[in-house]
């Protein structure tokens, strides 16, 4: 898997977890408090891309994670 796909996976389920947002303003840049995102979305995007991409890596690793792309390039390292 690459960043590319990593990301991909990262957007698809914030699409799901926040099914109201547009998905054309799912992207790698976005932010996801920008998105409508609370803090139990967050740990609810994390801990199903973790899932997703069959990776363990703790909470505290995300912490100044910005972006989506931010997200998917640290489940990245953890592989």
């Amino acid at each position: 898997m690459d960043k590319t796909d990593a990301i991909q996976t990262v957007i698809a389920i914030v699409r799901d977890i926040l099914p109201d947002i547009d998905p054309e303003r799912v992207t790698a840049e976005s932010v996801l408090a920008d998105l409508g995102a609370n803090s139990v979305d967050r740990v609810d995007v994390l801990a199903m891309s973790m899932e997703g991409l069959n990776v363990r890596v703790p909470m505290m690793t995300f912490a100044k994670a910005n972006t989506i792309e931010d997200i998917a390039v640290l489940l990245l390292q953890a592989r």
